[in-house]
């Protein structure tokens, strides 16, 4: 045994305890990030009184033990709560911990979250965001969860897994529409190669406004779904164009004009791939010379009168929303609009 190396691992956890324990009984503390991944923390003793809105945490279960004792001291105030947890755990305690918090709008997770669906009872949340690793988590707990918690207004689902069935989307969408009492009124499905589970699914989320959909094939499939009977509430639909797509084709296809056309509120806004000047058979017909595809990060399409828009804010160039974070899509910068 190499005793040297030993009394530096010893000295090393107990210098993340002494750091740990002290960040957890400081008081008037309003945003925590801890990125570090400690192991064995141990713990004892929260603030003196509630302070923290905004906690950022990843780890694994050796370290659960100073998470608890956050979300116990601060349970008062927190609101805003992105959590990534790793794999081995056992136990549920964080999650029925998170379900009591009298103030929790926003959380962000993944579907190794052990006790998930837990948190469905929290009346408060909001808007969550949770990563999917199908090969490393249960679908179920999401699918619970999804089904209980009938309060979310925002919704974000990114895939993270090679391994993709059509069902797994299925699974979700459906929990999420089953009680004909879903309240969600943003939802972003990032990474699924087949969104049809959601074509089917529309008519079951009659609060949908805003629809943003990435990495999926640009088919006519979607579009046509999007009625004024089956998506009574959407004034917005965001695509991602792919660099191997023209734009300019793509907004000239039959089915954007028919889309449109039938639903007179909608938006559609395209996020574009920066790339080379097209030669393709659309632009050489030299129409819309006024926008330079080459260079456009946004385009936004709509049908309505310009002067009578029902939702005047579809219009902005950013809605603020999960694709303004880093997740690979192209986010800010100025939205060229068009009227069809």
């Amino acid at each position: 045994m190499d005793l040297g190396r030993v009394v530096n691992a010893l000295m090393k956890v107990s210098k993340a305890n002494v750091l740990y324990r002290t960040v957890a009984s400081c008081s008037g503390l309003e945003s925590l990030k801890s990125f570090e991944e400690p192991d064995d923390i141990l713990v004892l003793h929260g603030p003196p009184r509630s302070s923290l809105t905004n906690f950022s945490y990843r780890g694994g279960a050796d370290s659960a033990c100073f998470v608890n004792c956050i979300l116990a001291g601060h349970a008062d105030t927190l609101e805003d709560i992105i959590m990534s947890t790793g794999s081995g755990s056992t136990d549920t305690t964080t999650a029925d911990l998170m379900a009591a918090l009298p103030r929790l709008r926003s959380l962000q997770c993944d579907n190794m979250f052990l006790g998930l669906e837990a948190v469905a009872k929290c009346k408060t949340l909001r808007d969550v965001s949770i990563a999917l690793y199908k090969n490393l988590g249960e679908i179920e707990m999401v699918e619970d969860f999804l089904r209980e918690a009938n309060q979310l207004q925002r919704v974000h689902l990114v895939y993270c897994s090679e391994d993709y069935t059509v069902e797994y989307l299925e699974a979700l969408v459906e929990a999420m529409g089953s009680s004909r009492r879903s309240r969600v009124e943003r939802l972003c499905l990032e990474d699924f190669e087949d969104v049809r589970p959601l074509v089917r699914a529309l008519p079951s989320l009659p609060a949908l406004r805003h629809l943003d959909v990435t990495s999926a094939p640009l088919d006519d499939e979607l579009l046509l779904s999007i009625t004024p009977a089956t998506a009574p509430a959407l004034r917005r639909l965001e695509l991602v164009v792919e660099r191997d797509t023209c734009p300019h084709a793509w907004i000239h296809r039959g089915a954007v004009r028919a889309t449109l056309i039938a639903n007179t509120s909608l938006h559609i806004q395209l996020c574009c791939r920066v790339g080379d000047e097209c030669d393709c058979e659309t632009c050489s017909e030299g129409c819309h010379r006024e926008v330079k595809w080459e260079e456009e990060n946004k385009i936004g399409l709509f049908s309505h009168d310009p002067d009578k828009c029902p939702s005047p804010e579809d219009h902005a160039d950013d809605i603020d929303w999960q694709r303004d974070y880093a997740y690979g899509h192209p986010a800010g910068g100025s939205c060229t609009w068009m009227h069809t």
